[in-house]
């Protein structure tokens, strides 16, 4: 009577002996007949629940809840499972970007930092491979390795001279020769009051109403030297500096020329200097492709007002003997002793050769 109050169906005969739980006796209010007696859902099965034959045979259904996992919001994984939330895509486009964004970004980013050595990225990734693997890409030229940045030097072009029509003539615009490389400690400048040495020089060719010296002397092709009074360990301005001179007014140049070994010609043009000067040692080595270099280490007296100087020479020749190229290094022979100081000068010699 009670069931027959709330629907127009009776509610479903158990069997004795058979529990009656999750088959109702009333429909829920506001169900109609139509939803309640559908094809896609049978009547008294909630939706979501699964109807299957009962264990004893008997032709009645066992109802079983739903599974965890398939509620609102919740979607099926391949396995029938639940897929416990949304999918990076969809996070990423309510978000309002995508996965080629972000690549995109990631790829420009990485890019940017490698470019501008963010926090040393790009010199720690150099100094990571070896010599002779970087040096062919000539990154070693814009990013410091290890401490120190390779320099690649050739001769200055010869001192312009007017033609007939009193313009500069076609020689004027000829190369420099030879080009070396070496490196530099990474915090070391170029010396500027070389760059206007070498523009008045070019300067006083052209004009004639400028006093010509008697003897010019010879100007450094390239010079380099640390900022500042002093660098990082404590070498002076004043007195350390590399330096590299290219003479392309030869022919037929060798190493023999200055001498049968590396000792006599140190000699040689050690006792060619104003100065007092002293050899402390010499050798031959050869670098680049193939090329022989006479490297010595000698000490330079300057009187009692000047320190004493200390300083390395490396002389190469090219192979067709038109030109030979000379690379100096020098400081005051009391910071030579300094910590560190020794190594950092001598591997700036050690380094140069011939390109």
């Amino acid at each position: 009577l009670i069931g027959a109050a709330f629907s127009n169906h009776a509610a479903p005969r158990s069997r004795p002996g058979r529990a009656a739980s999750g088959t109702p006796f009333f429909a829920a209010a506001g169900e109609t007949e139509s939803s309640l007696s559908s094809p896609s859902t049978p009547s008294g099965v909630e939706r979501g629940q699964r109807r299957e034959p009962a264990a004893d045979g008997d032709g009645g259904v066992e109802i079983k809840p739903p599974a965890i996992g398939s509620g609102i919001g919740e979607t099926e994984g391949p396995g029938g499972g639940g897929g416990g939330g949304p999918t990076p895509s969809q996070m990423m486009a309510m978000m309002g970007t995508s996965p080629r964004r972000v690549f995109t970004s990631a790829i420009a980013s990485t890019g940017i930092a490698l470019s501008a050595n963010l926090f040393g990225v790009t010199s720690s990734l150099l100094t990571a491979l070896p010599e002779e693997v970087v040096e062919p890409t000539g990154l070693d030229t814009y990013f410091p390795r290890d401490g120190f940045k390779r320099v690649v030097a050739r001769g200055s072009p010869p001192p312009p001279s007017l033609g007939a029509n009193g313009l500069p003539s076609a020689a004027a615009t000829g190369g420099g020769g030879s080009e070396c490389s070496f490196l530099i400690p990474k915090d070391w400048v170029a010396d500027t009051s070389l760059a206007l040495a070498q523009a008045q020089r070019r300067a006083r060719a052209l004009d004639y109403s400028m006093r010509q010296p008697s003897s010019p002397g010879v100007l450094p092709d390239a010079a380099f030297g640390p900022p500042g009074k002093r660098d990082g360990l404590g070498l002076s301005n004043e007195e350390t500096n590399v330096s590299v001179i290219v003479n392309n007014d030869v022919s037929g140049f060798t190493l023999r020329t200055l001498g049968d070994d590396a000792e006599s010609a140190a000699r040689s043009l050690l006792s060619k200097r104003k100065r007092p000067t002293e050899l402390v040692a010499a050798c031959e080595e050869v670098r680049g492709a193939n090329t022989p270099v006479y490297q010595f280490e000698y000490t330079v007296d300057r009187g009692e007002r000047y320190e004493r100087l200390r300083a390395i020479s490396v002389v190469a020749g090219s192979s067709a003997g038109d030109s030979f190229v000379t690379l100096t290094v020098v400081s005051a022979d009391a910071d030579w002793a300094r910590e560190g100081a020794r190594e950092r000068l001598t591997r700036v010699a050690e380094s140069f050769k011939l390109i």
